[in-house]
């Protein structure tokens, strides 16, 4: 009996998972654009009905291949904007296509978000000496940054 109990629960789980990429993926046919589409990638990481992680960057290789530049980051810069922006999360009750529809006022500049531009001001040598994000594109992985590697900047 303990064993369906488990199947059930993996079995909604990944149901769940399933439901997250069917929306991902009805949100990114709406453009064709490039920082839209990692808006809703990095807002599906960090949305609480996506994956939930607290923040998820975004890094680009330039065009000689010599650095790795900062392009887009979802989340907070402090623990005090990350409670204000999980109670306006919680008041609004915004769900994925809510959290997307904040891009337009990034773009239009009535919010800056604070992580956005520390993200944007990062660059690093595309080598061994990059550090933890040169690390990562060479692994050709995602990185999650665990609490003990959080000083990495």
């Amino acid at each position: 009996m303990e064993e369906a109990y488990k199947l059930k629960d993996e079995f909604e789980k990944l149901k769940s998972q399933f439901y997250i990429f069917y929306e991902f993926s009805q949100a990114m046919r709406t453009t064709l654009r490039l920082d839209e589409i990692s808006y809703i990638i990095l807002t599906g990481f960090t949305a609480h009905q996506g994956l939930g992680f607290n923040r998820a960057l975004l890094f680009l290789v330039d065009n000689k291949n010599e650095r790795i530049d900062g392009y887009m980051g979802i989340g907070h810069i402090d623990a005090g904007e990350a409670n204000k922006i999980w109670e306006r999360i919680e008041e609004k009750k915004m769900d994925l296509y809510d959290l997307i529809e904040v891009w337009r006022k990034i773009k239009e500049d009535k919010i800056t978000p604070k992580f956005m531009e520390f993200t944007r001001s990062l660059s690093f040598t595309l080598n061994e000496k990059g550090g933890i994000i040169a690390e990562a594109l060479f692994e050709k992985n995602p990185l999650h940054i665990k609490e003990e590697k959080s000083n990495i900047f």
